[in-house]
């Protein structure tokens, strides 16, 4: 999980600490957390250029390319996009740790049944 530039807006490390913490292999908590890291960008990058201008994409993604973690994307997307581009990131990191709580809270359920005769 490489850092970009929207990490600190997101916030889902917290949901990471959970996976780390569930009953299975730790390949398998590598891909759910790879997953959880895959899911978020592709949500966030969609909703940037849902709201930047079809013009700027091909420049925003070159951008992005080279030094993903560059924060001064923000700066360029706030020059170029009329909403709080950096609000509507953070709501995108809030509503995907609700659904992820959620599914990860069903695991833990399923794994307490399974694993709880001892």
């Amino acid at each position: 999980m490489s850092k970009i530039f929207y990490d600190h807006l997101i916030m889902i490390d917290d949901l990471f600490i959970e996976v780390d913490i569930l009953i299975m292999e730790d390949h398998e908590k590598a891909n759910v957390r790879r997953l959880i890291d895959e899911i978020a960008h592709q949500k966030i990058i969609t909703r940037i250029l849902e709201l930047l201008p079809q013009t700027d994409h091909e420049e925003f993604l070159t951008r992005l390319y080279n030094a993903p973690q560059d924060v001064r994307h923000l700066t360029y997307l706030c020059e170029r996009v009329s909403q709080d581009i950096t609000y509507e990131i953070a709501l995108i990191g809030e509503e995907l740790k609700k659904e992820f709580h959620k599914m990860l809270a069903v695991y833990h359920k399923k794994g307490k049944k399974v694993h709880g005769r001892s």
